[in-house]
């Protein structure tokens, strides 16, 4: 269910719940991002939202939502799961990204990354994601991962 806010977003940027290989999705970017795990209340994000552990293999311990719309995955299928291996499809584009993203990640800072991942539906999807790290007792524990654009690529047939 749609909050007020939401709703008035969507109806101002004319949002389009359906994106397709000509349209995408902006979701606008929250005005507060939190830098604790305790603070990191990822259901109250707009866009899809994902938080893995901070070290490799980066194991996602929950989503929201609007990331499981976005992949077509449950949260209880992807809980304790390696985040690259499930939307992951190798690709030069992604690959160039994800190892820039990896230098801001290696050094406990903020990232962004454009990729082509794979859902649920075996679709291509492009999205552009922002990867934040939260700490847990004064040290980095864990990324909070918001999606920022979402565009399908493919479709079934």
């Amino acid at each position: 269910m749609a909050t007020d806010i939401e709703a008035s977003y969507k109806a101002k940027n004319k949002v389009n719940e359906s994106p397709s290989p000509t349209n995408g999705i902006f979701y606008p970017s929250a005005a507060i991002i939190p830098n604790t795990l305790h603070t990191a209340n990822i259901t109250t994000f707009f866009g899809p939202a994902c938080i893995t552990t901070s070290e490799r293999p980066w194991t996602i311990v929950d989503v929201n939502p609007a990331w499981e719309k976005m992949t077509g995955y449950s949260a209880s299928q992807v809980a304790n799961k390696q985040s690259n291996r499930i939307l992951h499809v190798p690709n030069e584009l992604s690959d160039e990204n994800l190892r820039a993203l990896m230098l801001s990640v290696l050094y406990k800072r903020v990232g962004q990354a454009r990729v082509v991942n794979i859902n649920a539906k075996r679709e291509l999807f492009e999205h552009v994601f922002r990867v934040f790290p939260l700490s847990s007792d004064s040290r980095v524990s864990h990324y909070l991962g918001v999606t920022v654009f979402y565009r399908l690529l493919t479709t079934q047939k």
